[in-house]
């Protein structure tokens, strides 16, 4: 089977056709749900949310057939990076685990006068996960094996240090103005469909509580769209536009620094805070220049900044000195 035609099969075509399975068992029970279904389950197992069934049904095929696509579109190029193999094995886990809760969640409401005396769901998430891991294991071994990816490091060379001359490097990370206003608009959407979801379905306080709980979410994720990036004499950090998260790799930790070329979805499968493999993480707000810094214990930490060649020769000028001072 050629590697394209096992990646359209694993990103799109297995999931769509679960999916549209789930769908088609949400269709065929509608007849005998109660009106309102229960949507929502509380800590000790009963209801205590309810709406229309449609939304379920809705939310499952967006969902399971957004993430193909993005899938789809993260596996375009020659070779699949280990991330690119993991964003497509994750397409039918997904489509799995929100078929098992939605799908299973309302058919188990079937014949019932009154939501509120429907059954616990609390095996569904559990059922819906082991299923979806066993789906997604045998779609990674049905992938075309991972390809090492092309090695864009340069070193520059150190800058002209004196034994007591102090240097500091600078930087503001930002987001290109496409992904800003496509995560800006992703958490705004969120955030006003479930309030309004919440609202004409659960009691009140319920509302506020979940409320506050997405607002402070969505502020979290945007705050990491913004960093700050310094190179000083005690290493390297990163850090969000409100301080929180940060990450700092002080120069004792430091093995070397370079300039690599970032593609996003290719080397990290995706924008922000992502893992990119085995002992690779990345703060990642665009493709492009990035500053790499290997630690001496072979992690490798990657921050998309302008000017990463400077941060790179600075701090690996910082890094040489401290070894003849040694």
């Amino acid at each position: 089977m050629a590697d394209r035609t096992r990646i359209l099969l694993v990103a799109v075509v297995v999931p769509a056709v679960i999916a549209l399975g789930g769908a088609l068992l949400i269709v065929l029970a509608l007849p005998d749900l109660p009106d309102p279904v229960a949507i929502h389950w509380g800590a000790s197992g009963a209801p205590d949310g309810f709406g229309p069934a449609w939304p379920s049904l809705l939310l499952l095929v967006v969902l399971v057939l957004a993430y193909s696509a993005f899938a789809l579109v993260a596996a375009r190029g020659k070779g699949l990076s280990i991330v690119q193999r993991l964003v497509v094995a994750t397409s039918p886990f997904l489509s799995v685990l929100l078929t098992v809760t939605l799908a299973g969640s309302l058919w188990m409401q079937r014949g019932l006068d009154d939501a509120a005396a429907a059954p616990g769901v609390e095996l569904l998430p559990l059922g819906g996960t082991l299923g979806g891991l066993a789906l997604g294991v045998g779609a990674w071994f049905v992938l075309p094996a991972a390809t090492p990816l092309d090695d864009t490091r340069v070193t520059p060379e150190t800058l002209p240090l004196g034994a007591t001359e102090r240097a500091v490097w600078m930087q503001r990370m930002e987001p290109s103005g496409v992904l800003a206003v496509f995560a800006v608009g992703t958490l705004a959407l969120v955030t006003v469909v479930g309030v309004v979801s919440l609202a004409l379905s659960a009691p009140l306080p319920v509302t506020l509580v979940y409320g506050a709980l997405l607002l402070v979410i969505a502020l979290l994720v945007a705050a990491t769209l913004f960093w700050r990036v310094r190179v000083t004499e005690e290493g390297l950090e990163v850090r969000s536009a409100v301080g929180i998260p940060r990450f700092r790799i002080p120069l004792a930790d430091v093995d070397s620094a370079s300039l690599v070329e970032v593609e996003p979805v290719r080397d990290f499968g995706g924008w922000g805070l992502r893992w990119g493999g085995p002992g690779r993480f990345g703060v990642v707000t665009r493709r492009g220049d990035g500053l790499e810094v290997r630690r001496r214990s072979g992690r490798v930490f990657v921050v998309t900044v302008d000017d990463a060649r400077t941060g790179a020769a600075l701090l690996n000028s910082l890094v040489a000195r401290r070894g003849t001072m040694s």
